[in-house]
């Protein structure tokens, strides 16, 4: 039998439970180191997202302007498709004079 000096008593009997506490300990601090390094990386997301949140202030002020911008062009799309039209026409109608023009003499293969 082993003999316990008086002076520690019941110390000397440590419970289970703390035993299996301190067994845990390295864990826990490893844990917690790994959770200090994911957190260094938070204020430079954070000034990231605000970015961001600026970009999409900037992008409703962008939106609203290519409506405008649409706005404006739908006039000029018009414009183009009888521009299409008249042109496809001209060139109907210049087609028989250019087939005259290739005939009259000094044109090359007359």
């Amino acid at each position: 039998m082993v003999i316990v000096p008086r002076v520690l008593g019941p110390l000397t009997a440590i419970p289970a439970e703390v035993a299996g506490a301190l067994r845990v300990l390295p864990r826990l601090l490893s844990q917690i180191e790994a959770i200090a390094d994911a957190t260094r990386s938070l204020p430079r997301m954070e000034a990231d997202i605000a970015r961001v949140a600026d970009d999409t202030v900037a992008l409703k002020a962008l939106s609203e302007h290519m409506a405008s911008v649409a706005e404006a062009t739908a006039p000029l799309l018009a414009s183009l498709d009888r521009l299409d039209e008249n042109v496809g026409s001209l060139h109907e109608a210049l087609s028989p004079i250019g087939r005259i023009a290739d005939r009259l003499p000094g044109r090359k293969g007359s």
